[in-house]
């Protein structure tokens, strides 16, 4: 493995691994040739984006402490490096590239001894870059690009942009990451989230989590319900702590041997906010939505309101408690028969049965369940599925 070395000052206490990502790669590529006054360079334009997109020429000795002719020479040494980019319609302005904010991140984090070295990706997405990071244990370190690349859409949805007439991606980006490090400061280690390291910026250092993405895993079984348990329960958890994911997804939990991680909160929101149930409730109904559709044999759609009550009380312990009980039919029915899936005339047969049963029921008032009440629906029904008789579903355990 190469390293490419940085200046004087952090040599010896921070490298950058050549064969990282291409964005990480560009920036480790010229920390080594940067000068103390192309950060203070690097640093004046971002403090001149925070009242315009693009900071005007003549701001810049003031911005970066320097006088006119070191400005002119150390912005062709960085726009030279594509740190910083420039325009000249209307006025000539400048504007930090995104290796330029990350070369202000790395300094920082470098100087801080945080990590010595970045490595391969770990992930990369539209809000976020995800690296190894080298230090005395295994950290990831993550780049938030959140409005890099969107800028206006996510202006308008993130609750911490919402109240700035200008906001730069800079900004944008920054908040989130301080929003996603505040989140994971407050539920570390209550809930299950990557611990917390450092940040500074639109970067966070945090540890290194084992595990696969939850949508590229194959569970067996007899695993699916006891994982949609715990993740439930870091919900609960969550909340308790004062927290609502707020965009949850298969994407951002990992599942591994010695448990689930739940990761990416930068849109958190405080379950004091006045949309805290409404987000609540997404979260849960993506989540329950997907193991319905990737095990439909051992998942069904739950009683969500229920659900996000118990989650919010405290109460939460089985998603098997939230089942409705024509959805528990189903799933037993599956059982029975052997079926993978129960579609077209047959479920609209077992629909009309399970009415007929429903009415009866409520007619003489029995207080038997219809899930071992009516069993005959199956008997009525066999000749759709299969010659042999049902066996009652009164004697087969009801798996949700």
């Amino acid at each position: 493995m190469r390293f490419t070395r940085l200046d004087r000052q952090t040599q010896g206490a921070f490298h950058l691994w050549e064969d990282s990502q291409d964005m990480v790669r560009n920036v480790a590529g010229i920390m080594s040739e940067l000068e103390d006054k192309d950060f203070y360079l690097l640093s004046g334009i971002e403090q001149g984006m925070r009242f315009a997109e693009w900071v005007r020429h003549n701001k810049l000795p003031d911005y970066a402490d320097m006088a006119p002719e070191e400005v002119d020479y150390r912005l062709n040494r960085c726009t030279d490096r594509e740190l910083v980019q420039r325009k000249t319609i209307q006025y000539e302005g400048y504007q930090l590239e995104v290796e330029g904010y990350d070369a202000l991140a790395l300094r920082t984090f470098a100087e801080r001894e945080t990590i010595t070295g970045v490595g391969a990706p770990l992930g990369v997405g539209k809000e976020g870059d995800v690296f190894e990071a080298e230090s005395y244990r295994p950290f990831a370190l993550k780049f938030h690009r959140e409005g890099y690349t969107q800028f206006r859409e996510v202006m308008k949805e993130r609750d911490y942009t919402s109240d700035r007439d200008h906001i730069s991606w800079l900004y944008t980006a920054r908040k989130a990451a301080e929003r996603e490090l505040e989140v994971l400061e407050d539920l570390y280690p209550d809930v299950s989230v990557p611990r917390p390291i450092d940040g500074n910026r639109h970067a966070i250092v945090m540890e290194k989590f084992d595990g696969v993405e939850l949508g590229r895993a194959a569970l067996e079984p007899d695993q699916v319900v006891g994982v949609l348990d715990l993740i439930l329960r870091e919900f609960a958890d969550a909340y308790d702590a004062g927290w609502i994911h707020g965009d949850f997804s298969e994407y951002n939990v990992a599942v591994g041997e010695s448990g689930i991680t739940v990761f990416d909160w930068p849109q958190a929101t405080s379950v004091d906010h006045p949309n805290a149930r409404e987000l609540l409730e997404r979260d849960i109904e993506n989540l329950v939505g997907y193991f319905s559709r990737k095990y439909p044999n051992q998942t069904s759609s739950a009683n969500l309101r229920s659900l996000c009550d118990d989650i919010e009380t405290a109460d939460f312990d089985t998603v098997r408690e939230y089942a409705s009980e024509w959805n528990q039919f189903l799933r037993a029915c599956l059982r029975v028969t052997g079926f993978v899936r129960l579609e077209g005339e047959i479920t609209v047969g077992l629909s009309r049965l399970w009415c007929v049963e429903s009415a009866e029921r409520e007619k003489t008032g029995s207080d038997c369940s219809p899930i071992t009440d009516c069993w005959w629906i199956l008997n009525t029904a066999a000749d759709c599925w299969r010659p042999s008789p049902v066996v009652p579903l009164e004697y087969h355990e009801v798996s949700w």
